[in-house]
């Protein structure tokens, strides 16, 4: 085969170019649509919570993950490890996996 293209090869080529061009914009606002609020949780995930259920901007916590595996005792606030969490975080990745696999 040749490397040199022909009229029609280049106008199919170019045809299919311009239109990701055109549907670039679309592409990059369900992009950035899909994405913000994500980046939005992630970066709230670890803040210190606030008082009234906001979070404190500038003051970087873990607390918010610890606490999706840990539990804190009521009286000696020592972690234990939280069994419930656990176990429904278990749950969630099984289900997954059974829809991935029967769709």
């Amino acid at each position: 085969m040749s490397a040199i293209k022909t009229a029609p090869e280049n106008a199919k080529s170019r045809d299919i170019r311009n239109r990701w061009f055109l549907s670039l914009p679309a592409l990059v606002i369900i992009f950035v649509a899909a994405l913000g609020p994500l980046l939005v949780m992630v970066l709230y995930s670890f803040l210190e919570k606030g008082d009234y259920g906001d979070v404190k901007f500038g003051t970087f916590s873990l607390e918010g993950w610890t606490s999706v595996f840990m539990q804190r005792d009521i009286f000696d606030d020592t972690l234990g490890i939280a069994d419930a969490h656990l176990a429904i975080f278990w749950r969630s990745i099984k289900l997954s996996l059974y829809t991935t696999l029967f769709t």
